[in-house]
């Protein structure tokens, strides 16, 4: 009877080990699985930022480059369509090449539809409203002030 005893004792403690065992690897795995979609939410987190970014530097460089009193209007926008290359959505590069190629052969343009695109896509990706209307810009000389 002494040995039936010992017998049930190894098969309970092994269960019990066998099911400590078994939690820790499950932890384990959920562990390694929580981390991956943490780091995958950062990736994709910090796309999503450099995109913004990108796409607010390119607008602001387009749109100041409006203005007639800039100087160096020409480099401003060649930046934009130089980044446009490398940060830029398929879309925003077909207009970007659409409007250089307008210029290069002197046509008449309008950057617009450049400018909504990009103001298209950083209000998605900053989950606000779809505003569709024209852009518009506010220009001014100094002098306005001095008055």
């Amino acid at each position: 009877m002494n040995m039936i005893a010992t017998i049930e004792w190894d098969t309970t403690l092994a269960s019990a080990l066998l099911s400590v065992g078994a939690s820790f690897v499950t932890a384990y795995m959920v562990a390694r699985y929580m981390n991956r979609l943490d780091f995958e939410k950062d990736q994709k987190n910090r796309r999503t930022d450099l995109s913004i970014a990108f796409q607010a530097a390119a607008y602001r460089k387009i749109a100041q480059s409006l203005n007639p009193t800039v100087e160096r209007a020409s480099d401003m926008v060649g930046e934009a369509f130089e980044d446009f290359q490398i940060y830029g959505t398929a879309e925003q590069i077909a207009l970007a090449k659409k409007f250089a190629d307008a210029v290069h052969n002197k046509q008449k343009v309008s950057v617009n539809e450049l400018l909504k695109e990009l103001r298209k896509s950083i209000r998605a990706q900053l989950e606000l409203d779809h505003i569709d209307e024209e852009p518009w810009h506010f220009r001014t000389s100094n002098d306005v002030y001095l008055k």
